[in-house]
């Protein structure tokens, strides 16, 4: 499962996308129990690197400028 997460400048920095974020996981696993959640972020975006840190993704690989990155209750089981 692929995850995407834009948020308009206007509200930006107010911690809004990783509640969520957590939530839309939560809501993944109980309808898909065992789902992989996958995000790629451009290496240059330092807020969604850390969202998805903060979430608990873990890096699994890079290319072309982009990290792809796991959520790590799936990636590490």
């Amino acid at each position: 499962w692929g995850v995407d997460i834009s948020v308009s400048a206007p509200f930006r920095g107010r911690g809004r996308a990783g509640e969520y974020l957590l939530k839309a996981l939560v809501e993944l696993r109980r309808v898909h129990p065992g789902a992989v959640a996958v995000a790629w972020a451009k290496e240059e975006n330092s807020a969604s690197i850390r969202l998805f840190e903060s979430a608990g993704f873990v890096r699994t690989s890079s290319r072309r400028g982009a990290i792809k990155y796991c959520d790590s209750e799936t990636w590490l089981n």
